[in-house]
């Protein structure tokens, strides 16, 4: 496919993605909560929101996994299967994203100065780098101004 031709594609995709997002922001939203469904369902479950959305999503993707299959066997979707299908992986992966930024939202990020004794610390032994990766429960997100720096790499 010409890279022109699949940025149309992408382009339709993406603006489809946002049409249907919209239209079921009604149905599936409560309390001014984009996430409220996959929270209720998790309160339901005594799970997490992040995992009441993997078991809603898993239908969506056994269809696009069937879709694959028959694909192999020559058998080609029609449009309509492929708008639906991989629509609904798209828009669950960014639904998804907004759990993950709430829950990032949520935690206290780590500081500079935190980030500068985790280095000193690498770098004095790896081993005492090694404990501080375990002790270092829940973990905390990275500034962006740190990653790819000695004390990220030491913090995973």
């Amino acid at each position: 496919m010409h890279p022109s031709q699949f940025s149309a594609l992408a382009a339709r995709r993406f603006d489809a993605c946002g049409e249907v997002m919209i239209q079921k922001s009604a149905e599936y939203s409560r309390q001014n909560d984009r996430l409220w469904n996959f929270k209720r369902a998790a309160d339901m479950q005594g799970i997490t929101p992040a995992e009441a959305l993997r078991g809603m999503w898993a239908k969506h993707l056994v269809s696009v996994f069937d879709m694959i299959d028959h694909l192999a066997l020559g058998n080609v979707p029609s449009q309509a299967t492929c708008d639906e299908k991989i629509g609904d992986t798209i828009n669950y992966t960014l639904l998804l994203e907004g759990l993950i930024e709430e829950a990032r939202a949520a935690q206290q990020p780590v500081t500079t100065a935190e980030l500068a004794g985790l280095e000193a610390e690498a770098m004095i032994s790896p081993a005492a780098a090694e404990i501080g990766r375990a002790a270092a429960t829940p973990r905390r997100p990275i500034p962006d101004e740190c990653l790819g720096s000695i004390c990220h790499r030491a913090r995973l």
